[in-house]
């Protein structure tokens, strides 16, 4: 359970602290001329996927630098390669959270599925993902784009996204709607959606749904409070493709996945 805990916590800090670094980069950078470290806290509520997987809520602690070279953004971090007032090239390193655990998830849901829950194993190795990303400032937005891939050995293969994000003040609120899509490698899918060679290995009958596209929106929302502190939240939708909806671990039916999030933070 310490370590289903831990993954939920992982899994929804994520979005969060995309939300709060999803200001205009000349935002960033004005305020990085007094403030590089930021701290806050936040509620992240997701919908569980799997089969018989509950709803996920987390308090999540954030901390955040933003250097000339180097930068801390939750759960991960990097460094800027190459750096000009239009675009950037950066390493980066991030963790990743395990899939769920067995346990977890409802024995009686899986087996309407037709999967015995006591012949699958866990998927609760916390890893690490490396790679690189890139961040173009457009007169009409921002577009973003990270390969990243398995630096651990879990068998979590490789991953691409490329997002749009277009900031929209509105007011007193910056509104950050956002599209994009993600790219999950055969190896990636089979670890979240499909059977290992251990389940099969005990007689689960094989599901590998290979590579996979995963479209996203989101829309990101913050308020300043005053000149240090500020409100943050947003909602975000993945819509999974049929490959993987099909998956025998998931809830029949499950089209896509939702999360919100709302939260406060200080610049120092």
């Amino acid at each position: 359970m310490t370590m289903r805990l831990l993954c939920l916590f992982l899994s929804l800090i994520s979005p969060v602290v995309v939300i709060a670094q999803a200001v205009p980069a000349e935002t960033l950078e004005m305020e990085s001329a007094r403030s590089r470290w930021s701290i806050g806290v936040g509620v992240g509520v997701g919908d569980g996927h799997y089969a018989g997987e509950g709803t996920r809520v987390m308090f999540l602690p954030m901390i955040g630098y933003e250097g000339d070279r180097f930068f801390l953004r939750g759960l991960g971090g990097g460094f800027h390669f190459l750096r000009t007032d239009t675009f950037s090239l950066d390493g980066l390193v991030r963790a990743q959270p395990g899939a769920f655990d067995v346990s977890d998830l409802s024995e009686a849901a899986l087996a309407r599925n037709g999967v015995d829950a006591a012949l699958l194993e866990d998927r609760d190795d916390f890893g690490v993902a490396a790679g690189v990303g890139t961040d173009w400032r457009l007169p009409f937005g921002e577009l973003k784009f990270q390969a990243v891939t398995d630096a651990t050995g879990n068998d979590r293969g490789q991953e691409l996204s490329i997002d749009y994000v277009y900031p929209l003040p509105m007011g007193g609120l910056m509104l950050m709607p956002s599209i994009g899509v993600r790219w999950l490698s055969a190896d990636a899918t089979r670890y979240l959606y499909g059977t290992l060679d251990e389940d099969e290995a005990r007689g689960v009958a094989p599901y590998h749904p290979g590579s996979a596209l995963l479209p996203q929106v989101r829309l990101g929302i913050m308020r300043p409070l005053s000149s240090k502190w500020q409100l943050f939240g947003g909602a975000g939708y993945t819509f999974l493709p049929s490959k993987i909806s099909d998956s025998p671990l998931l809830e029949p039916g499950n089209s896509g996945s939702i999360n919100f999030q709302i939260g406060i933070n200080r610049r120092f």
